[in-house]
Parts: structure tokens; sequence; C-alpha cells
């Protein structure tokens, strides 16, 4: 069973629409899914006769955090909410009408009277198993609600001297009549905060450790809240306008073996440091978006991934772009030390190549043969992989050489290739 873990705030707000003050000290009720933000909500309960001023596509809502003795304790502000069609309900005998909002973001803040910054900033993961270690004994607890830490599992060291450690914690809550827990994943970093918020170029770098992460592991993973303090308050930030599944892989797809990855997640960091940091980003943003689609619409996601690759490196080397297709891949395998020969060929005069079929889908061709279409985007697959591993200069073993694939039956690509009827 896994914990339903909301957090509920009941208040008051002001309303504005593109900045503009539209109404003030609005009943409101905003729902916050720690689990998946996407799932938070907020509820506004104006009177009759403002619910005109509030039925609006977009609203921004600030509002005040108090005790119950009326002290301000903290704020909250949504910077961005979008009406839910078919969610306005009216209720006569409240005289009032219940509006329904999604928000895109949402930002908490609590005050304590702690001056001094930790300078730590904690960004909650969405899971991956590969990313696990065991969990610390905890004995028996009755009736509670507790944070159990786990041991640090990997630390990756960035240029400017900081750490970033995932963690991993358990939270473990007894009622006396059932028992559940739920694992909650974090990425740490010790990093002290220079202005309001941590810096954008900061949390874009960390947006592209994570999707090196995805391609590493096969499983999609983002983060969903920060927190952090600065100097007398807690600030979290929860993006919700990301929906996120969790996704079941596996032990036999992670692409590095388990005693390789913290080191070559540390490669990835370096990477998100160098000038050229971004020659990676839209490769992964393909390959990894290929496994939640269709098999033709993966096919062409792969081999998006590999043009852009392809095309990002030839323009970095002065290759321009009336060099036929065939030509920059080669010019990439050989600069690099790529070797696909091994695999189902890319083009190919006499056979059904992959560029063919990747020909035949875009123009909208119809495919027949679904188990060979299938065997072929496995292929491309390892292609892309060993092509985006030997732009991260990684040296080291992986799942995708020759011999880790010998065993699969389907590597032989031979037979499907000959009597595909694509």
């Amino acid at each position: 069973m896994i914990i339903k873990n909301e957090d509920k705030y009941f208040l008051l707000t002001d309303l504005y629409f593109k900045k503009e003050l539209v109404l003030e000290q609005v009943k409101t009720e905003i729902v916050i899914n720690r689990n998946n933000p996407y799932y938070s909500y907020c509820l506004l309960y104006p009177s009759h006769e403002d619910a005109k001023k509030c039925n609006l596509w977009e609203v921004q809502l600030k509002g005040n955090l108090k005790d119950i003795s009326g002290k301000k304790t903290g704020k909250i502000q949504i910077d961005k909410a979008y009406l839910e069609q078919n969610n306005i309900k009216h209720f006569p005998e409240w005289k009032e009408i219940e509006i329904k909002f999604h928000p895109s973001k949402i930002l908490v803040t609590r005050f304590h009277e702690n001056k001094s910054s930790v300078g730590e900033i904690r960004l909650n993961l969405t899971k991956n198993k590969f990313l696990k270690s065991k969990f610390i004994d905890m004995g028996e607890k009755e009736n509670s609600l507790e944070l159990i830490k786990k041991k640090q599992n990997i630390v990756l060291n960035s240029a400017d001297g900081s750490r970033l450690v995932f963690d991993e914690f358990l939270i473990f809550h007894n009622n006396g009549d059932e028992c559940y827990s739920a694992v909650s994943q974090m990425l740490k970093a010790e990093k002290s905060i220079s202005g309001n918020f941590p810096e954008k170029k900061w949390l874009e770098n960390i947006d592209y450790l994570l999707w090196f992460i995805s391609f590493c592991t096969n499983t999609k993973m983002l983060w969903t809240n920060l927190t952090f303090d600065r100097k007398g308050e807690i600030v979290e930030y929860f993006r919700c306008n990301m929906k996120h599944q969790n996704n079941n892989t596996n032990d036999e797809v992670c692409l590095i073996k388990e005693d390789l990855i913290q080191e070559f997640l540390q490669k990835c960091l370096e990477r998100t440091e160098r000038k050229d940091a971004y020659s990676l980003y839209l490769p992964l943003i393909y390959f990894v978006s290929a496994e939640e689609k269709t098999l033709e619409f993966k096919f062409l996601a792969l081999f998006m991934s590999l043009v852009a690759l392809v095309n990002l490196f030839c323009k970095s080397q002065g290759v321009t772009n009336q060099v036929p297709m065939k030509g920059q891949f080669e010019e990439f395998c050989n600069f690099k030390r790529v070797d696909v020969s091994d695999l189902w060929p890319i083009f190919d005069k006499e056979g059904m190549s992959l560029y063919r079929i990747r020909n035949k889908l875009v123009h909208g061709e119809n495919l027949n043969d679904f188990e060979s279409l299938d065997i072929a985007c496995e292929h491309l697959k390892w292609i892309a992989i060993r092509c985006i591993l030997a732009d991260l200069d990684w040296q080291k073993s992986s799942k995708v050489e020759a011999k880790e694939l010998s065993e699969i039956e389907y590597y032989n690509f031979k037979k499907y290739a000959q009597s595909s009827k694509i």
C-alpha cells in the first residue's frame, strides 16, 4: 500500500489575471500531492456575486499562511493555475460557488527562527530502482509515522566543489491496525542559494543529468519538488505540470553494470558542465521518449536521436549539410571509433536497411512484418546507445557490446533482414 501523502491548506488568497489584481481575500483550498504533484489542485469558493470575476482560464494566486492565533507563518504563491472545464459547482445553501483550478507550479514558504542558511537543496525524484541500496533495519515501531534514512548510495562531485548525493528514505507507518511503507528517492545538493531561488542554469543541468540517468537505466526520471533553507525560511517548490508514472523495469535493462553506475554518472555530470554540454540534449530526449510510444513511433524517435547526434557532431567538425546522411554517419563512427558492423545496417543498397524502413514510415507506407520491424527497432536502439556512449567517451563495458548481445536470438539480424517483408 502506498501512503497518500497530501498537504491541505485552507486560506484566503488574492486572485490575479495577467498580474492585475481581480479579487481579494477569496476562500481557497489548496491540495498538494507530494507523491505526484501533477495531481495537486486548488478550489476557490467565491460568492455568487464574485463568481464571474473568477471564471478565468488562467489565474495567479497569492496568500498567507497563519496559525490559530492569526500570526503569519508563511505564504503560498501560484504563478499559473488553469481553469478545469466542467469543474464549477454551485452550492445555493452556501451562497458560494466552487471553482477548480490546476496549478502549474506551487511555491510554499514557511518561516522559522533560524536565520542561517544550511546551504543544501533537496530534490525529490521519481522512483528508479537502479539507484537503490539496502534499508537500515528499523525494528518494531508502533503508532508512528517516521522518516528512516537509508545508506548513502551515489555521490557525485561538481566542478565548483559542491556534491550531489543520491539518498533514499523509507516512510514507515504503523497505526496499530495496518502497517505500510513508501519509498522516497532524493537528490541532495550541497549548494548555497545566492538569490531567492536556485539559478535557472543549475536546475537545467540537474534536469540534464536526470536525462542521462533515464537513458542509462531505461527508466524516465525527473524531480517533482525541491526544498531549501533561505535565511529564516523553508521554501518548497512543486512542479505540477509534469505527469509521471512509476515505471517497471527489469534488472537486465540497465545499460551499465551496477558497480560502474556511479563512475558513469560522474562522467555525465562532467559533461553537463562543459561548454558543449548540450550537444547530447536532443539525442537523449528523443531516445528516452521513444519508450513511451508505439512501435512505429519508437523507431522514428530512435532514428531522430541518432540523426540529431550525428548532425551536431558534424556541425562541430565543420562538415556541411550537403554531405549525405550516410557520409555523416560514417564520419562520426570513424572519429568516435564506433563499430556497428555486427548490427542491422543503417545503409544498405541491397537489403532492407534501417534507413529504408525509416523512409517507409515517414511516407506512410503500410508495414506488414511487425516481427521484423520490432527486431529492427531493437538493433537501431543498440546502435543509438553505442553512439551516445561513444560521444560520452565511455570506454568501459556496457550491455550493448557484441559479447553481451551474442546470447540474444534476434542479435543475428541477417535471417530477419533477408526474409523481411517490411
